[in-house]
């Protein structure tokens, strides 16, 4: 026969009076149960002799009810020892329960010993007052126990431990109430958002020419939401946003508990100098402010200088010595230095100088020679330095441009030796080789007194006044050009001779001379020859002395004496 069939059926009588629960343990009567709920005992039971009962409020089960009872008895107890059950009241909600109240009502002939924790034990009157006076009659009459447990947690469980002493032998029973009172609690969050504002910059040191890089983070460290947060950057006098406003904001909207959100702004400023950078944040309930940062805006200065010669003739080299000098203290980074004139060839119109630090210099040399200049002028050359972020260094200067006459004069015999009484002829030739015109061209002739004038040819006229020719003079023998005569004479007496002639000019220091000597033969030294014919025919004796002789003079220079 199984435990049950053993056992006599316990039965629950639910009572529900306000907010209070009973649970009873009862028998049968005449044949019939009561027309309580019957609670039966969960099988397999605890171990050994005990039994556990449960009960799920207010719906019977424990999924939609609110307090679990649990508890756990023995199934049978000897008459006069004492022996111990247990309660448990367990919240099945995840909210607190306030005002927990579990009585419990022992039926006669069982003595209350003790319990954990201590009751307060009602007199029999007030206990008839509790819900178990709707229990079935007879079955109450023994001490009535109360436990105010006040507030259970969620989900926590608390434990009563009961010790009672049985009288005589039969069935008692002991019968359990709970209550608690129902409460509606709105929660409400308090919260208090707080920002914080972070600020950094890429770099304390820019180029004036370049924008400054900043980042700013805007967090939210404190509780709840803040609202309608915004970004503020009030910049200094002379530094703007990139799109040229004097300040920036940034609109962010809400920030959760622990979000940040950053933003980028890029900030230039319009001359050089130490700028001071701070932001701060805004929101319904907050505000903050960021560390100050100082930005320098930093811009290199060149300085250049030229050095040309004061002048140089035509058709010579000229050279310029350009330095340029770093006057800051910032770096010049990707120096160029540009010459600026029409007489400088396409390959040194721009010069590379690279990196010049702060407070030093560079120095470079140009040499050109300047193409195209034929006459006398100023030859005007403009230097620029710049570098990275600079604005431009000039230095102009001006070398002037000379122009030189060179005369070349050249006397040649055209018959040499010459014989006695025969004639022969002086090529006598000025060439202007320089740059400028020559003026006031003027030469003359000595005829030896061996020779004798017989005519003459050329660019202007020529007389004779005694053994002096005397030429016309040219006014002026541009550059390049050529003044040419031919003197025609008659060899009267034998010997090595000398014909003379002198060149000068106003820009000449002194007359410059030239000597071409002639050998005129007399009818001794003449040799004989026998001609294909079988007549006599006169050779020549070859000439006596050295080569004809070419003299070409500088102006600037004392002329070579013969």
């Amino acid at each position: 026969m199984s435990n049950r069939r053993n056992w006599r059926a316990w039965t629950a009588s639910l009572a529900v009076l306000g907010m209070a629960v009973v649970l009873i343990g009862g028998c049968q009567k005449g044949g019939r149960q009561t027309a309580f709920a019957t609670l039966e005992a969960e099988e397999p039971a605890p171990a050994g002799n005990m039994v556990e009962y449960t009960l799920a409020y207010p719906t019977g089960e424990r999924a939609s009810s609110t307090i679990l009872l649990t508890k756990t008895a023995p199934r049978e107890v000897l008459a006069g020892k004492r022996y111990e059950h247990t309660i448990r009241v367990q919240n099945l909600t995840d909210e607190p329960l306030a005002g927990v109240t579990v009585s419990e009502q022992l039926g006669s002939g069982l003595t209350f010993v003790s319990a954990t924790p201590e009751p307060q034990q009602l007199s029999e009157q007030a206990a008839a007052a509790q819900p178990v006076a709707q229990l079935p009659q007879g079955e109450a009459g023994g001490p009535a126990l109360r436990w105010d447990l006040g507030e259970i947690g969620p989900r926590q469980t608390r434990l009563i431990r009961v010790t009672a002493e049985p009288g005589a032998t039969g069935t008692v029973q002991a019968c359990l109430t709970v209550h608690y009172q129902p409460t509606l609690c709105a929660m409400t969050e308090v919260v208090k958002p707080e920002l914080t504002v972070e600020l950094s910059q890429a770099q304390d040191q820019v180029y004036l020419c370049e924008p400054a890089a900043y980042r700013a983070v805007v967090r939210n460290v404190g509780t709840g939401t803040a609202r309608d947060v915004v970004l503020n950057i009030d910049l200094p006098e002379g530094l703007t946003t990139a799109e040229g406003q004097p300040s920036a904001r940034v609109r962010f909207g809400d920030l959760a508990e622990g979000e940040q959100k950053a933003a980028r702004l890029h900030l230039q400023a319009d001359r050089p100098g130490m700028y001071n950078v701070q932001a701060s944040a805004t929101s319904e309930v907050s505000q903050a402010q960021s560390e100050t940062l100082a930005t320098a805006f930093v811009q290199p200065a060149l300085r250049i200088e030229v050095g040309s010669p004061e002048w140089v003739y035509v058709d010579r080299p000229v050279t310029f010595d350009i330095t340029v000098t770093n006057t800051s203290d910032v770096t010049a980074r990707n120096t160029v230095v540009r010459l600026d004139s029409p007489w400088v060839p396409a390959d040194r119109q721009r010069l590379q100088l690279g990196t010049i630090p702060g407070g030093q210099s560079e120095q470079i040399s140009v040499t050109f020679q300047p193409r195209g200049i034929e006459r006398e002028q100023d030859l005007e050359l403009t230097a620029v330095a710049e570098s990275y972020c600079t604005g431009p260094a000039i230095a102009t200067v001006v070398a002037q441009i000379r122009t030189a006459p060179a005369l070349l004069l050249e006397t040649v015999d055209v018959r040499d030796p010459v014989p006695v009484g025969e004639g022969t002829a002086y090529s006598i030739t000025v060439k202007n080789q320089g740059s400028a015109p020559a003026p006031d061209v003027q030469v003359t002739a000595q005829m030896p007194r061996e020779m004798e004038f017989i005519g003459a040819d050329g660019s202007t006229p020529v007389r004779a006044e005694g053994q002096q020719l005397i030429f016309g003079s040219i006014a002026q023998l541009p550059p390049g050009q050529t003044a040419h005569w031919q003197v025609r004479v008659r060899a009267n007496q034998p010997g090595v001779v000398n014909f003379r002639t002198s060149l000068s000019s106003p820009l000449l220091a002194q007359a410059v001379p030239d000597v071409e000597p002639t050998h005129i033969i007399g009818e001794g030294e003449m040799g004989y020859a026998v001609g294909a014919t079988g007549g006599a025919q006169t050779q020549p004796a070859p000439r006596q002395g050295g080569p004809d002789r070419q003299q070409q003079y500088d102006l600037d220079s004392a002329p070579e004496q013969p």
